[in-house]
C-alpha cells in the first residue's frame, strides 16, 4: 500500500534544478504522445507505430533500469561494477536486438538505450543527497513500475477517444500482430500520455510523496 506524505518530508515541495532536468525528458515524451494522438502525422507518418513500440519497450526498461541503477550506485570495486553493468547492458541489448531483427527495424535499440539513460538520469545528475542514492533509486523503480501498471489498466478499462486515430491511420501502421494496442493504438497513446506525465510529475518532486517504508515493504 502506498502512503502519501506531503507535510513531514524535508524540503517540502521545493524543486531542484537536477529534478527539473530529470523530469524534462518525460514531460517531452508525454507531449509527443499527446500530439501524435491528436494529429498522427504532425511529427512523422510512422510516429504512431513508433510510439506503440516505445510503450512495449518501456516495460523492459522499467525492469532493466532498476538493476542497472543498483549496480551504478552499489558498493564494491568500480571495475567489477563496470563489468557487471556492461554485461547486464549486453543481455538486454540482445533481448531488444532480437525484437529489432524480427521487426526489421534497428531504431528500437537506440530508443531502448536512450530511454534507459532517461530512467537513470537522476543518478548521473546527482539528484539524490549523499547517502540517499539507494532510497531514491528504489522510489524511482517503484514509481515507474506502479505508474506503468496503473496507466495500462486505466487505458484498457476506461473509454479512450480516437481523436486523430482513424481507420486509415490504423491500416497504414503495417503491424502483422494482434492486440488492443495494435488494433486500437489510441489506447497505447493515451497510456503514454498518462504514464510519462505521472512519472515526470513524481520526478519533479523527487518522489517525495512515496514513503521509503512503502518501497521497502513492496520489495520483499
Amino acid at each position: 500500500m502506498v502512503n502519501l506524505d506531503f507535510g513531514h518530508t524535508p524540503g517540502g515541495w521545493q524543486v531542484s534544478i537536477s529534478a527539473m532536468l530529470s523530469a524534462l525528458p518525460d514531460f517531452g515524451l508525454a507531449a509527443l504522445f499527446l500530439i501524435t494522438w491528436i494529429k498522427p502525422d504532425a511529427i512523422g507518418e510512422s510516429m504512431v507505430s513508433y510510439l506503440v513500440v516505445v510503450m512495449l519497450l518501456e516495460f523492459i526498461i522499467v525492469h532493466s533500469s532498476g538493476f542497472m541503477g543498483h549496480i551504478m550506485i552499489g558498493d564494491g570495486d568500480k571495475k567489477n561494477r563496470g563489468i557487471a553493468l556492461v554485461g547486464l547492458g549486453l543481455f538486454y541489448t540482445l533481448f531488444v536486438g532480437a525484437f529489432a531483427v524480427s521487426s526489421g527495424e534497428w531504431w528500437p535499440l537506440a530508443a531502448f538505450w536512450g530511454m534507459t539513460l532517461n530512467r537513470v538520469l537522476f543518478i548521473l545528475l546527482g539528484q539524490a543527497p549523499d547517502g540517499k542514492e539507494k532510497e531514491l533509486l528504489q522510489k524511482s523503480w517503484a514509481v515507474g513500475a506502479m505508474f506503468y501498471v496503473l496507466s495500462v489498466t486505466v487505458t484498457v478499462i476506461a473509454p479512450v477517444p480516437e481523436f486523430g486515430i482513424t481507420s486509415d491511420v490504423i491500416r497504414s501502421l503495417g503491424f502483422d500482430s494482434d492486440g488492443l494496442w495494435v488494433e486500437q493504438p489510441e489506447h497505447a497513446l493515451a497510456c503514454g500520455v498518462l504514464y510519462f506525465s505521472a512519472v515526470a510529475l513524481s520526478e519533479l518532486y523527487g518522489h517525495r510523496w512515496l514513503k521509503r517504508s512503502s518501497v521497502t515493504s513492496s520489495s520483499h
